[in-house]
């Protein structure tokens, strides 16, 4: 987790000023359905560019996050730049969406763009590619070197990533949702306690979405949703960790990205709380999924 963290706080200055557009986007948006109820504001160019703009960085993480964990790993940038860009080839990009159905080596890809780009998945993709092409460089003769290491680590790596995900998405699919929602079901108080303890699991490694149908499930035929609150009260967790770090933490810079990370993680864009400050130490991440849980239980015991 601290690797992970290491990673993430180079990007924190430019998500930061990303969440804070977005933010103010959304308050725009919410006084005006107040004041005036426009509906032609969104199509004003100003505006959607100022949205583009916010949503760049999120778009384009998983070249962020590969960038910055090859300079971690001091390996070669452009081969994680390629590994993290791999899924923006418009082909791959249908395979992920689900328009054109792919499979590798008799397993089929699950259409869940937000499950490959997860950040720990493309960590782990570069951290192997950077291993995988030192030992070839070594090994190989002096005419070779820096280019059979490059083109061995991308054929082997990324079909290998995408084969591994595949299985494990599959798997999830195939079970996690059914679980979940049978445990929401039999069991709503100890179902959502758990949910909200590991929805922050499943945020950071892309499987958040899987929760989709239950919450379409649950409103179609219930009119209204547990599971919802459970994952507001998750990401308010990683909140009020973060609030806690400022407040007790004596580093200038640890209190300034925490007090910045707390007011965007409570304003919808938990990124900075969850990956640069709570991930950090061990005691802020584990009680901001305690707290989710404590939230969920106390929310689901009054209603």
């Amino acid at each position: 987790m601290h690797f992970i963290s290491d990673v993430f706080r180079p990007l924190l200055p430019v998500i930061l000023g990303a969440g804070l557009i977005k933010v103010l986007l959304g308050i725009i948006l919410l006084l005006n359905q107040l004041i005036s109820d426009d509906p032609m504001l969104t199509d004003e160019p100003i505006f959607n560019l100022l949205s583009m703009i916010a949503n760049t960085p999120v778009y384009l993480l998983p070249v962020l996050i590969a960038v910055s964990t090859a300079y971690r790993l001091r390996s070669n940038v452009y081969v994680a730049a390629t590994i993290g860009g791999f899924m923006f080839y418009p082909e791959v990009a249908m395979w992920l969406n689900g328009e054109k159905p792919a499979r590798l080596f008799g397993i089929t890809m699950v259409p869940q763009p937000s499950f490959y780009a997860a950040v720990p998945w493309v960590i782990l993709a570069v951290w192997a590619a950077s291993h995988l092409e030192r030992k070839i460089d070594r090994r190989v003769p002096k005419a070779f070197q820096g280019i059979a290491g490059s083109v061995l680590s991308l054929g082997i790596i990324v079909p290998l990533m995408l084969v591994i995900l595949s299985f494990v998405g599959k798997f999830v699919d195939e079970v996690g949702a059914d679980w979940i929602s049978s445990l929401v079901e039999s069991s709503p108080v100890v179902g959502v306690m758990l949910l909200g303890i590991i929805f922050s699991l499943m945020y950071v490694a892309g499987l958040h979405y899987w929760l989709l149908p239950i919450l379409i499930m649950e409103l179609t035929y219930n009119g209204y949703s547990i599971v919802l609150p459970a994952m507001l009260a998750a990401m308010i967790g990683h909140a009020g960790a973060a609030l806690a770090v400022a407040l007790r933490s004596r580093k200038g810079e640890t209190k300034r990205i925490a007090i910045w990370s707390t007011i965007v993680a409570v304003l919808g864009v938990p990124e900075p709380a969850l990956y640069a400050v709570n991930m950090r130490m061990r005691v802020a991440f584990y009680s901001a999924l305690l707290g989710g849980a404590v939230g969920d239980c106390i929310w689901d015991l009054h209603l």
